[in-house]
């Protein structure tokens, strides 16, 4: 059936081809809800593909001119036709649903991971010593990480933001691997001792080099 190809399109993520089968699967059976939400998933899908599209253009003009584009700029120079510079704009201002206590396991670990890398290849030793809190930019993300998209990159961000934020408790019971990683952090010349440097030498996450 049309929604049966529509689901294996899907599976593949060939959004465009399954578009046009869950499209026909609804006509066929406009009271079939599953064609329905297939297909408002997948339309979705494909006008968030276009706007990060374009939101990419302004974090690279961003990056480029070090500042944001006008509207004028957006068109003329990023190249962002008229009638997406809102969405654009508008995608990359807004803020992601985070909660930092409510995400699982996995998802820590993996944004501790990018948060590493962050970390070392965007914040400065030189910001890093004089104390200052790691400041990043979507644009800056971009530039270090382009093959990484533009939701994933707001999530990384937001992470960072979150940890930086919060207090961290000390850790009551010593293990082994926590003073391991003491034993290297004390390493680290105490006028040099930040938490990039920390991070750097641990090769571990601001939560971790938080703590």
């Amino acid at each position: 059936t049309w929604y049966n190809l529509g689901l294996a399109y899907r599976a593949l993520e060939r959004y465009e081809e399954a578009l046009p089968c869950f499209e026909r699967a609804s006509r066929i059976d406009p009271e079939h809800k599953p064609s329905a939400a297939k297909l408002q998933e997948v339309r979705e899908i494909l006008h968030e593909r276009e706007v990060e599209r374009y939101a990419r253009r302004l974090l690279e003009f961003e990056w480029s001119h070090g500042k944001r584009p006008t509207r004028e700029e957006a068109f003329k120079v990023a190249g962002v036709p008229i009638k997406h510079i809102d969405n654009a704009m508008a995608y990359i201002g807004s803020e992601p649903k985070f909660d930092l206590f409510s995400i699982s396991r996995d998802e820590l670990l993996d944004l501790e991971k990018a948060s590493a890398l962050v970390l070392r290849y965007c914040v400065t030793a030189e910001q890093a010593a004089r104390g200052e809190p790691p400041r990043v930019t979507l644009a800056q993300l971009l530039h270090h990480f382009p093959d990484t998209n533009v939701r994933r990159l707001k999530r990384i961000l937001r992470y960072i933001q979150e940890v930086d934020r919060i207090r961290i408790d000390p850790q009551k019971t010593v293990t082994p691997e926590l003073e391991q990683a003491v034993a290297k952090a004390v390493e680290i010349p105490p006028e040099k001792r930040n938490l990039r440097e920390v991070s750097v030498r641990l090769d571990a996450g601001i939560l971790r080099s938080k703590r």
